[in-house]
Formats: C-alpha cells, structure tokens, sequence
C-alpha cells in the first residue's frame, strides 16, 4: 500500500498517468431484440484496475468540492452522498398527491437522452470544472484519464484492433457519473430563470434527475412545451439529443388536456408526444415518519406533510409506494 501511495503521489505532482492506463475494452452487453442488430448491445467499458483507483481518489476529493461549493442543483441527486434515487421517488408521490388533494392535474415527462455519455462533450465539462473552481493536479489527473484514449472492442473470445477515443464519458468509469451530474445542472438553474415547473412545500420540484434519468413536473400541457423548449435548447448547445421513442409524457390527475408535447431537434420517428391519461389516486403509506436518504417526509396526519432536507444521520425506514 506504501508504494502505491508513492505512485498515487508521483503522478499527481506530475500531472500525468501511464499509457497503459488509457486502454480501455470495451465489453458488449446484449439488451433486447435482434442478438445481429450492434445498436441492440450496450458496451461497458473495462479499465485498468490500479488506474480506476486512482481515478476513484481524484474523484472522491472533486465531488467533496464540488458538493460544498454548491456546484450541483438540488435536483439533481445521482453520485452524492446521502442521496439516491427514493429521494426523487418520494418528492414525486408527495407532489402528485398534494396537488390531487387540491383537485390539480401534474404532466410528468420522462427523459431519455440518446446515447448520453458517448455524445457527452468532454471539453465542455472540463471548462465547467474549472468554472466551479476544480483546478491545478486534481484538474489535469482527470483530464489526463480521460485524454487519448485507446479503445477495444471485445465480443466473445475475440478483439478488435485499438481505435481512438476522443470525446465523450467512458461507460463504467468511477467520474462520469459526476461529471455528467455536473454538466446537467445548467437545466434545472434554467427552468427556475424562466418561471417553469411545479413548486410545493416551497420547494421548487420542476425536474428530477438521476444522472441522464430526467422527470419533468409541470402544472399544464403549456407549461410542459415550454419546459421542452428549455431543455431543447439546452440539448443544442451542448450537442447533446434526446430520443423522442423512448420519451414518455403522463397526465395524473381526474382532468386531462387534449393536445400533444413536441420535442424538436431530437432522435425518432415520431414527430410529437403523446400523452397518457392516469387518473387512479396515488398515496404513499407509512407506519411512521418516513426517513430516506438525504430527505425526511413527516406526515402530519391531516393529508398534508413536511419535507426537510437538511437533516443528518438520517436512517432509511418502512416506506412503500401504492398507485
């Protein structure tokens, strides 16, 4: 451990990383559909071991920065401590409900972002890290991990030869996840600038985001083309795309608007969003106060309830769901 720690340290006041280290294998995963057809195959990619603990280092010391220096939206909860996916579970069912109990209709929207970490933009997220102030050793280590890669694609028993990687977020590597987090937060800062998105218990609740998972809450069909819009643009100037196929648009509630979302600029064969109608009440049953990760919902036991966020030790208890 003592002569790692050496290298770890050597490396860093160098400000590089071996070559062996940016070989990446790249293993094909099969998810569905034609086994002949390659867009039905997921690749993960395989790193060096010594070089994703490295990497793991650097990573645990930028998203401990970034977390105090508020780098990352509220909303936004993926690679954080405490945080985890129930939280985003929990502030969706308290928000339908509090605004079915006033009789209010909420258009969700689900995301899917085509192909999100290959077509991330590399250099973009190392200027945002330097913009949050993510600068010196820890700046270049990431950026050298990430720089002139060499790429191999396995399947079966069999390599391809190498070819190079020169943009994007490598699948499987212990920062994109945080860097990716990172680079989303300009979405919901902008939806706040403009006014959209639902707000309950004074918390603004207008996107809910797990890394590339985004959920959209909106008050109305119109409100939701606006939040669209937004989020288009944003897709555009980052060079990102959202596959429309796979985006989902729901209306829970008893009244539902007659009219379709469009996203423009986007990935398939569909032209607008359909929407589908949920009317079923939705609720969420505690046998006491429910405690998750990085948030508590106090039931008041009058159909209303209290959210905090800022406690601490905060423990996960029996909690279900029940559409």
């Amino acid at each position: 451990m003592e002569r790692t720690t050496e290298v770890f340290n050597a490396l860093f006041a160098a400000g590089t990383v071996p070559a062996s280290w940016k070989e990446v294998v790249v293993s094909m995963l099969y998810k569905k559909g034609d086994i002949r057809d390659a867009g039905n195959y997921h690749g993960i990619s395989l790193m060096s071991i010594i070089a994703k603990v490295y990497e793991k280092v650097l990573v645990r010391r930028m998203t401990t920065f970034l977390e105090t220096n508020g780098c990352f939206d509220e909303s936004a909860q993926g690679p954080r401590k405490e945080r985890s996916a129930i939280d985003n579970l929990v502030m969706f069912m308290v928000v339908i409900q509090l605004r079915q109990a006033r009789g209010e209709s909420t258009v969700v929207m689900l995301l899917d972002e085509f192909k999100a970490y290959p077509t991330t933009f590399r250099d973009h997220i190392m200027l945002r890290l330097a913009e949050c102030g993510v600068t010196g050793n820890i700046w270049r280590g990431i950026d050298q991990l990430a720089e002139e890669l060499n790429s191999y694609v396995r399947v079966g028993h069999k390599m391809s030869s190498a070819y190079p990687v020169t943009n994007g977020l490598i699948e499987g590597a212990c920062g994109s996840p945080g860097k990716y987090t990172l680079l989303s937060a300009e979405a919901p800062r902008a939806l706040k600038d403009a006014g959209l998105g639902v707000v309950e218990l004074g918390l603004w609740m207008g996107l809910l985001s797990f890394v590339d998972d985004k959920a959209l809450l909106a008050g109305s069909m119109r409100e939701a083309q606006r939040m669209l819009d937004v989020i288009a643009g944003l897709a555009r100037k980052h060079l990102t795309r959202y596959s429309i196929n796979k985006t989902v648009c729901m209306q829970v509630g008893k009244r539902a608007e007659n009219c379709t979302l469009k996203l423009v600029g986007m990935v398939g064969t569909r032209a607008r969003i359909g929407s589908i109608v949920v009317k079923a009440k939705v609720s969420w049953r505690s046998s006491s106060n429910a405690y998750m990760t990085g948030i508590v919902v106090r039931d008041r036991g009058n159909g209303t309830y209290d959210i905090d966020r800022g406690g601490e030790d905060i423990v996960e208890r029996g909690w279900r769901a029940v559409l």
